[in-house]
């Protein structure tokens, strides 16, 4: 009896143990990939595609684009994507996935990048406050999204907005930039004290 035992115990804990490492292994992978290797676990940062450094005259190309890249605090998810008058936004779930803090980070470092169709623009991240725009937005992602997996917390719109300093053709106004190259994530504590990798890139293709 002892001995079935211990073979139901080994059994249980194998077919609750192996899904589990996947999971952790594909986290694990995730977190150093060039974006999310599946939808619900962060990546690494945004290093591949081209730079488009020209500033979009109207965001309606997004219209028809239903999930894109988002890099923001050295990680990357993939993110709902709306337009309205020419100008692009991402919501972001009050409550769904549970645990995730990238939106509250967002108004703190408002850096950011996003990949679609294979192309990378810098942004920054403004959170939008106005009752008639969230209402707006929301009932956009309704029709789009059948709304958004909030479990009924909310959710929060963020417009995809030029980086300071960047100008409508693309440069910036700034012109003491050091080059970083934009396949490495300097964080603080690593490379340096206090450092970080710049989201906004240089006409090169490098960034700043």
């Amino acid at each position: 009896m002892n001995q079935v035992l211990r073979i139901v115990c080994f059994v249980a804990a194998g077919l609750i143990g192996l899904p589990l490492l996947a999971v952790i292994s594909v986290a694990g992978a995730s977190r150093f990939a060039d974006g999310p290797l599946v939808e619900l676990l962060p990546g690494g940062p945004l290093v591949s595609g081209e730079w488009v450094t020209e500033e979009p005259a109207d965001w309606g190309f997004v219209a028809d684009e239903s999930i894109i890249e988002l890099e923001s605090d050295g990680r990357s998810r993939k993110v709902y994507i709306l337009t309205i008058d020419g100008a692009a936004y991402i919501p972001a779930s009050l409550g769904f996935p549970p645990f995730k803090n990238w939106h509250e980070r967002a108004l703190e470092d408002p850096a950011a990048v996003v990949r679609i169709g294979g192309k990378r623009y810098a942004r920054n991240l403004v959170k939008i406050d106005d009752t008639e725009l969230e209402a707006r937005l929301g009932q956009q992602s309704l029709e789009k999204y059948g709304g958004v997996p909030d479990g009924g917390a909310g959710a929060w719109f963020f417009r995809l907005d030029r980086p300071p300093g960047e100008t409508q053709d693309g440069a910036f106004s700034d012109p003491a930039n050091e080059r970083i190259d934009d396949t490495v994530n300097v964080e603080a504590g690593v490379g340096g004290q206090g450092q970080h990798r710049s989201l906004v890139p240089r006409a090169d293709g490098g960034s700043r």
